[in-house]
């Protein structure tokens, strides 16, 4: 599961890719996204497939890209950060890059 202050969305399929041989290690995904309510003019539910390269070194980190039913695609840099699991995004992340200006509500 995936959570922004703009939406949430969590997967329904995902398998793993590893070949030692040929060097390639992959997670694939399916996914439903869910924005929220306010957000219905410029975001719709949707669902989208991402295909991640597994980088352990020298950082670990998921490199890929991703295409979804509305027609978007796009590139993907997940870097490890922490074992920890968090229930609420970090204040110093910074905002979603089309975050929704609260004084415009």
């Amino acid at each position: 599961m995936m959570r922004t202050g703009e939406m949430e969305s969590s997967s329904y399929s995902e398998g793993f890719l590893i070949d030692p041989d040929r060097q390639i290690k992959n997670v694939a995904y399916s996914y439903n996204s869910k924005p929220r309510l306010s957000l219905s003019e410029r975001s719709i539910p949707h669902d989208g497939t991402a295909v991640l390269k597994i980088v352990e070194k020298p950082k670990q980190k998921l490199v890929g890209r991703y295409w979804t039913e509305r027609l978007t695609k796009g590139e993907i840099v997940l870097e490890y950060h922490s074992k920890d699991l968090l229930e609420e995004l970090p204040e110093d992340l910074g905002d979603h890059p089309v975050t929704e200006d609260e004084n415009l509500r």
